[in-house]
């Protein structure tokens, strides 16, 4: 994807908005406040094809102004989505506390409102971009 991806979904069910921001290097969620002013917290969804090395090609990135890229060593075959167009993104309340986003009608990402966590497929490790999401794991609820 060469073009910046930026969606908002109002989600009635629990007050709050979600906002999916693509960079052309990395695709985020990020969950806002009740107030709509600042970010609760965020998610890292996917790739559109830049992985950089290590912390020090992230850290450039951001100073930047781009988001942090996927590193290499947390890639798999999940993590790049060529092409990923604003209709290929969908959100689902899942209930109070839980949020799901999809990509092309698979389940990438959890976001967990009460830990304030996230759960992706898009990576091979728990880190700095969230913890592993399992295939199958998005009928389960965390302790």
């Amino acid at each position: 994807m060469d073009t910046d991806l930026y969606l908002s979904f109002h989600l009635a069910e629990i007050g709050r908005t979600l906002v999916i921001d693509g960079d052309g290097f990395s695709v985020y969620a990020f969950l806002l406040k009740e107030d709509d002013e600042s970010i609760d917290f965020d998610g890292f969804l996917c790739s559109t094809g830049t992985l950089v090395e290590n912390e020090a090609e992230v850290a450039r990135f951001i100073q930047e102004g781009n988001q942090p890229p996927l590193m290499k060593q947390y890639a798999n075959e999940h993590s790049v989505v060529k092409d990923l167009k604003a209709d290929e993104v969908g959100v689902e309340v899942l209930d109070d506390e839980t949020l799901a986003v999809s990509i092309r009608g698979k389940q990438y990402l959890l976001l967990d409102i009460a830990e304030k966590q996230s759960y992706t497929i898009a990576v091979t490790e728990d880190g700095p971009y969230g913890y592993v999401l399992m295939s199958g794991e998005g009928e389960e609820e965390e302790e």
